[in-house]
C-alpha cells in the first residue's frame, strides 16, 4: 500500500467535516516542444487516461488536474471531468482548485525566506517576536520555537470546536491575524482553553499535526516582514515563479476558467452534490481555503525538486530547501515532518511533499527523492467519502502515475 500512514492521518483531519454532511502571469512550465519540456505522449497514454477516469469515478471526484514530472521535465499534464457539474464547466490545466493544507508549504517557504535574511533563528523562542505570549500551560518554562511550529512539534493543538464552529460559507475571513491568534493563545483571550488549545506534550518532544501553528507562522511573516501575509506571499513567492494562487474566494471572483466547486458524490443515486465554497476563519492561512491551478502547482513541484529554483529564478537557497525537505520530527509509525513538508517512506523510496484534503477537495504534491519523479493530483471530491474503495482507487492511480514518470 502507498502512504498508508498518511491516508490514516488525512482521514482524521477530515472526519470533523464529514460529520457535517447534512449540509501572477502564465506559469513557465506549460509543456512545449523543446528538449526539456515536451508534449511527448506517455506509453499507453490511452490506457492511462482510461485508468484515470475510472479512478476518479471510484473516488467520487467530479474533475481533476494531474501532472507527472521528472526533474524539471513535464512529461504529463492533463485535466479531466467537470469543475462545475451544474453548468458543465470542464476542467482545464488552468482551472483553480482548492487544495487545503498544501498552503502550508508556501507559508513555510515565505517564513524561511525571512530566515535566510537573518530575521530570526530556527531555535529562537517565538515570544521574542510576538506582541502576546505563546506558551503551553502544561510546560510553561519550555519555549516554543520556529522549528517546532514548522515541524508540528510545538505541543499546540487544534481546537476543532472553534475551527468547525467558525466555518465561513461563500465568504472571506477577517485577514487580521493578530486579534484571532491573541484570543487563542493569551490566557485572557475569549478563545483560550488550556485543555483544548494545547496538548500534554512538552514542546519539541513529539509531533502532532497542527493547523493553528501555521496560522501563527503566517502572522510571524507579517511581524518580521512588515507586510501583510498575503502581500508578502504574492510579491516574494508567487510573482517570481509566475504562480497563480490565493487564500480568499474574492481572489477568484473573476477567474477564467472559474474555480472548481467542491462536491460530494452519492454512488447510490450517481449524483454530485455541491458543498459550496468555504473557509475556516480561525486558521485560514493554513488551508481553510487556498486555491491554485494545475499548471502553477506543477511549477511549485518543480521548484521543490530543483531545490528552490524554477527557470533560473531562485526563491530559496538550495541548502535551505534541503533542510525543509529533511526529517525534523519523525512519527512513531514511520515518516514524519520536515519544515512545512511531509516525508513518507512508501516502500520504494522516500517521498517529500504535502497532502491536502478537506470538504470536497483533495490534493497530492510529492516527489520521490531518489529519481526526482513527482506527481501532482488535485480533485474536487474526496476519496475518503467513498470509503476503502475510494482510497484504494486513489492509491492505485498514484502508483501508476509514479511508474509512468519512472519510464521517462
Amino acid at each position: 500500500m502507498l502512504g498508508g500512514r498518511s491516508f490514516s492521518r488525512l482521514m482524521w483531519l477530515t472526519m470533523g467535516c464529514v460529520i457535517g454532511y447534512g449540509g501572477g502571469g502564465d506559469a513557465a512550465i506549460i509543456p512545449r516542444e523543446s528538449p526539456r519540456h515536451g508534449t511527448r505522449s506517455l506509453a499507453s497514454s490511452i490506457e492511462l487516461s482510461r485508468l484515470v477516469k475510472q479512478s476518479l469515478r471510484a473516488q467520487g471526484a467530479a474533475g481533476a488536474s494531474i501532472s507527472v514530472v521528472k526533474c524539471d521535465d513535464v512529461v504529463y499534464l492533463r485535466s479531466f471531468g467537470l469543475a462545475d457539474v451544474e453548468h458543465k464547466q470542464r476542467v482545464t490545466p488552468r482551472t483553480p482548485f482548492a487544495v487545503a493544507s498544501v498552503a502550508k508549504t508556501f507559508i513555510a517557504t515565505a517564513l524561511m525566506q525571512l530566515y535566510e535574511q537573518e530575521k530570526f533563528g530556527l531555535d529562537d523562542d517565538v515570544n521574542k517576536y510576538l506582541p502576546f505570549s505563546v506558551r503551553n500551560p502544561n510546560y510553561p518554562d519550555t519555549p516554543i520555537t520556529f522549528r517546532m511550529l514548522l515541524s508540528h512539534s510545538s505541543g499546540i493543538a487544534d481546537n476543532f470546536n472553534l475551527i468547525l464552529g467558525r466555518l465561513l460559507w461563500n465568504a472571506d475571513p477577517d485577514p487580521r491575524l493578530e486579534g484571532i491568534l491573541r484570543a487563542y493563545f493569551d490566557p485572557s483571550g475569549q478563545d483560550y482553553d488550556p485543555s483544548l488549545n494545547f496538548l500534554d506534550l512538552e514542546p519539541g518532544t513529539a509531533s502532532s499535526y497542527c493547523n493553528v501553528c501555521y496560522a501563527l507562522n503566517a502572522y510571524l511573516i507579517e511581524v518580521l516582514s512588515g507586510e501583510t501575509f498575503t502581500d508578502y506571499c504574492n510579491r516574494h513567492v508567487f510573482a517570481p515563479l509566475d504562480i497563480k494562487a490565493g487564500w480568499f474566494l474574492s481572489d477568484f471572483a473573476e477567474a477564467q476558467p472559474p474555480l472548481a466547486a467542491p462536491y460530494y458524490y452519492d454512488p447510490v443515486s450517481g449524483q454530485y452534490y455541491p458543498y459550496g465554497f468555504y473557509n475556516a476563519a480561525l486558521v485560514y492561512p493554513a488551508g481553510g481555503f487556498f486555491a491554485i491551478d494545475g499548471v502553477s502547482l506543477t511549477s511549485w513541484l518543480i521548484t521543490n525538486i530543483n531545490r528552490g529554483e524554477l527557470n533560473h529564478r531562485r526563491i530559496l537557497k538550495a541548502a535551505t530547501m534541503d533542510l525543509m525537505h529533511s526529517m525534523i520530527a519523525p512519527l512513531p509509525g514511520g515518516g514524519g515532518y520536515g519544515l512545512g513538508f511531509e516525508i513518507e517512506d512508501r516502500g520504494d523510496g522516500i517521498y517529500v511533499g504535502k497532502w491536502g484534503s478537506w470538504i470536497g477537495e483533495t490534493a497530492h504534491v510529492f516527489y520521490r527523492t531518489a529519481d526526482k519523479v513527482g506527481v501532482t493530483l488535485i480533485e474536487n471530491g474526496s476519496p475518503w467519502d467513498q470509503g476503502d474503495t475510494g482510497v484504494a482507487a486513489m492509491n492505485d492511480l498514484l502508483i501508476r502515475l509514479f511508474d509512468e514518470g519512472t519510464r521517462r
